[in-house]
């Protein structure tokens, strides 16, 4: 190893003071001591984090009669893959805080090779002689891992040339660092390297970024994700689309085939560092843009008022006399068992789906449609003649419709429907002129086509 001039200088001195001292102590026999023990605060991680090794010097000391006058020690690191900084405070000599890089630092306390570091440590004014070095202190390197990902071997303390002492008995050719080695070092056994694992810490993120199903995207919301399918979807082999995170994976995963029928499922997401998230998703199936194409078969008025006093909204005309509730329903063709209705009564009577209650779809009934129980559409129907909502135009509705022209009688809601048998908007004589003519003369009242009973 080469020394510097100044490093040569300083030992030199140390030198002749050891030896005008080593002249007076008589000793020949140079019972040297200390105790090394090392410890590394992690032995993993990532590339520019650092890790810390302290070694601790005890029991420094040597029965020559001047003493040790400067301790050297030398540690081992790969200085490719890392980079070490030093500190260091041995009895009463503190070194400060120095970087090591690549090359050779002319200074006395800190010299080191391509791959290990020999930090001195003794007084710094040897024109006085350097002054004696007792007990012991802490030595703490850090080192910096670079941007490699691998696994290295760093903080080896190497013997038998890793502990060196220049004292008072020291011969003249203990003159530079190189010689001063192989001395006698209690206790033999030094301090080992550790392997350092510098390794990309392992990515926390578990998050669904993007979640299709059916070609539709869904709405992500925290952890829960709502989607709705178009009507139709089979959701009982289905998979979808499931973006996550970088390094991370999901179960089940994306493109596989679930089975969806419940219309929840739980997704979940693990994490490079095997962390985990869940996800709930909720999926929808969409009304049917037609869920009762049997619909096209009636007269559908968006909106109607007669008399302008009463207005309905979604009105069915050309409804035939005397249709039971299970009759309506088959006309309606419900596109599935998803669609469902509720009949009510002129009255507020909700109607048997059977029609074992014996009552006729009439005037002023009431048809709420549901598609998956929820409501979708709801219509008012309107048989033209019939006022009483029965379901049939007949002699009852004419004495109802003589009431209200004679004894200035009033029709309830829906009854204007019922009671505006030529459909122009208004309950008034000549609406009762045609049901007179219907009734005496047999003839017809359209439902079709209200514009012809007049």
């Amino acid at each position: 190893m080469r020394k510097t001039k100044k490093v040569v200088a300083l030992f030199v001195s140390a030198l002749m003071i050891c030896s005008m001292l080593s002249g007076l102590s008589g000793f020949a026999t140079d019972p040297k001591t200390v105790t090394l023990t090392s410890s590394f605060d992690q032995t993993t991680v990532a590339p520019g984090g650092t890790i810390t090794q302290t070694i601790a010097v005890s029991n420094l000391s040597s029965t020559v009669v001047g003493g040790i006058r400067a301790f050297a020690i030398e540690v081992a690191y790969d200085s490719t893959n890392f980079t070490a900084h030093v500190y260091a405070k041995i009895g009463s000599v503190v070194e400060g805080y120095k970087t090591i890089s690549g090359s050779r630092q002319d200074d006395l306390s800190v010299n080191y090779s391509t791959n290990k570091a020999r930090i001195v440590f003794a007084s710094s004014s040897p024109s006085t002689g350097l002054t004696p070095i007792t007990g012991g202190g802490i030595l703490v390197i850090t080192y910096t891992a670079n941007s490699a990902v691998n696994s290295y071997s760093i903080g080896a303390i190497t013997a038998p040339d890793a502990i060196s002492f220049i004292d008072c008995a020291s011969p003249a050719s203990d003159a530079t660092l190189t010689e001063v080695g192989g001395r006698t070092v209690a206790p033999t056994t030094l301090p080992s390297a550790t392997t350092v694992k510098v390794e990309i810490p392992k990515s926390s993120a578990k998050a669904i970024t993007s979640f299709t199903l059916a070609g539709v995207a869904g709405t992500i919301t925290g952890t829960t994700i709502d989607v709705t399918v178009p009507y139709g979807t089979d959701l009982s082999s289905i998979a979808a689309t499931v973006v996550i995170s970088a390094s991370a994976t999901v179960s089940p995963a994306s493109g596989a085939a679930i089975d969806l029928s419940s219309k929840t499922a739980t997704y979940t997401v693990t994490a490079e560092d095997l962390s985990t998230q869940p996800y709930t998703v909720n999926v929808t199936v969409a009304a049917p843009t037609d869920p009762i194409p049997g619909l096209s078969s009636f007269v559908l008025t968006e909106s109607k008022t007669v008399d302008d006093a009463y207005t309905a909204n979604n009105v069915i005309s050309n409804v035939a006399e005397g249709t039971d509730v299970p009759t309506f329903i088959t006309t309606l063709a419900p596109v599935s068992e998803s669609v469902t209705f509720v009949f009510t009564y002129i009255d507020g009577t909700v109607m048997a789906q059977d029609g074992s209650d014996g009552l006729f779809v009439g005037t002023g009934t009431t048809i709420d449609v549901l598609v998956n129980g929820v409501p979708y559409q709801s219509y008012i129907v309107q048989i033209f003649g019939d006022i009483n909502g029965d379901g049939y135009a007949d002699g009852s509705d004419l004495l109802m419709y003589v009431g209200w022209y004679v004894y200035n009688d009033t029709f309830v809601d829906a009854q204007e429907l019922g009671a505006d048998i030529n459909g122009d908007g208004y309950a008034d004589g000549s609406d009762l002129l045609v049901y007179v003519h219907w009734y005496v003369y047999n003839a017809i009242i359209y439902q079709d086509d209200p514009t012809l009973n007049g």
